[in-house]
């Protein structure tokens, strides 16, 4: 799969692998900005998931799991992914990691022909 054209990121083992950091805006609203390894061809517009529960966030005091992770803003070099979790605090600094689930994947789209 060509990254210019489709980037994406994938656990690279059945264990625990940090895809990036972020921070909560609110209790329940938490963004982490994924870099893309090549530049994407043109602007991201989308993002397709493994499963929720493949993904997890670490914030001060507790591990939680996304109820939804969903395209925010796209751009060449990365994507902001939104999470809905709970029980955060606003300006909390955030782990995005996947669980441990071989084959834990984020597709982000709109940069195809």
């Amino acid at each position: 799969m060509c990254a210019r054209f489709l980037p994406h990121w994938r656990a690279a083992s059945a264990g625990s692998n940090i895809v990036a950091l972020g921070y909560s805006e609110s209790a329940t609203d938490a963004y982490s900005a994924v870099p893309f390894p090549t530049p994407a061809r043109a602007n991201v517009s989308g993002i397709v998931v493994s499963a929720n529960g493949d993904f997890a966030i670490k914030r001060p005091g507790a591990t939680v799991t996304p109820s939804a992770i969903t395209f925010n803003r796209g751009g060449l070099h990365g994507c902001l992914v939104n999470m809905t979790i709970t029980g955060s605090t606003a300006g909390f600094a955030l782990q995005f990691f996947s669980t441990g689930a071989a084959g834990a994947y984020l597709i982000f789209t709109g940069a195809e022909l």
